[in-house]
């Protein structure tokens, strides 16, 4: 009884916390520069989801920006790391930890996309055509700034 009880205060924790994650990060979208806080989540968020090591060489200054923003309400980088792997936690929690490889949403989307949402299908086959180690400045293969809602 006791494990099932810590069970759900831990659903109920990352339930009640995830929205305010969402919101600091809004918070501190408006602190950078769209270009510079595009590269920063999209750093922090690979680092923490796929349990990297370090950030790429060309996100170390983006990364030393958001850490200057930080200061501001005394939190380190690991500890915003820390509500990000908390975020994504939660994600996977209330949604099955439903998270697949790009080849495998490839092949879902191949042979069993609901004909109800055909519509979606083209986009959704570009967006997986991305690379995302391919997405650097050499290259400019993608100069879109994507903002959280």
């Amino acid at each position: 009884m006791g494990e099932l009880l810590k069970i759900l205060e831990n659903k109920n924790a990352l339930s009640d916390y995830r929205d305010w994650i969402t919101y600091f990060n809004l918070a501190l979208e408006t602190k950078l520069e769209p270009k510079i806080w595009s590269t920063v989540k999209f750093a922090v968020y690979r680092k923490v989801t796929d349990e990297k090591e370090n950030c790429a060489e060309r996100e170390k200054e983006p990364i030393s920006q958001l850490e200057n923003v930080l200061k501001g309400v005394n939190m380190s980088i690991y500890e915003y790391e820390l509500l990000i792997w908390m975020k994504d936690k939660s994600n996977r929690e209330f949604h099955k930890d439903k998270r697949q490889t790009r080849k495998q949403a490839e092949l879902q989307l191949k042979e069993s996309f609901p004909k109800d949402m055909m519509v979606l299908k083209e986009p959704l086959q570009k967006g997986l055509t991305l690379s995302m180690s391919g997405m650097n400045k050499e290259k400019n293969f993608l100069n879109i700034t994507y903002h959280s809602i």
